[in-house]
């Protein structure tokens, strides 16, 4: 009887080691193939060379990832002072003249700082003025009633 009771102990061992093993063997295939999978496209290498060259890969794409957010916020900076906004207003300033032919634009940043350009129509001639304009409003000279319209438009278009 004890004779039996230890044969069944060694077979109960013997299926659990046979058991273990193709626990072990399962475990080996899956991290052979994930080592298969990250070292696809290079060269026969071990593990630590792999992880090495991908970190280097992270480290020089997380460099030019910052070097693009950075030249993203320079263009961001830069295009505040763009023209973003265009008021144009047609008129006639003289009564001998007809055909709203006379014009003022304003163009603008995003600051509301740029110009009028305004163009007056006559039969003798046509002339045109540009004026500064800071913060929606005129700097060194007086703004027209048609100038102003103009800024007025642009900033209603932001």
């Amino acid at each position: 009887m004890k004779a039996l009771g230890i044969e069944n102990i060694q077979s109960g061992l013997v299926w659990l080691l046979t058991l273990w093993v193709i626990v072990l063997s399962v475990v080996i295939y899956k991290q052979r193939t994930f080592l298969d999978r990250l070292s696809k496209g290079t060269s026969k290498k071990n593990i630590a060379q792999i992880l090495e060259s991908i970190l280097a890969e992270q480290d020089i794409s997380q460099k030019q990832i910052k070097q693009i957010i950075s030249r993203c916020e320079q263009i961001e900076d830069h295009a505040l002072r763009y023209v973003q906004k265009l008021g144009m207003v047609r008129f006639n300033p003289f009564d001998d003249v007809g055909g709203d032919q006379s014009f003022c634009i304003a163009l603008l940043d995003q600051h509301d700082n740029g110009l009028v350009i305004s163009s007056l129509h006559s039969r003798t001639g046509t002339r045109i003025y540009a004026k500064p304009v800071k913060s929606g409003k005129g700097t060194k000279y007086p703004l027209s009633k048609e100038e102003q319209e103009s800024i007025n438009s642009s900033l209603l278009k932001a």
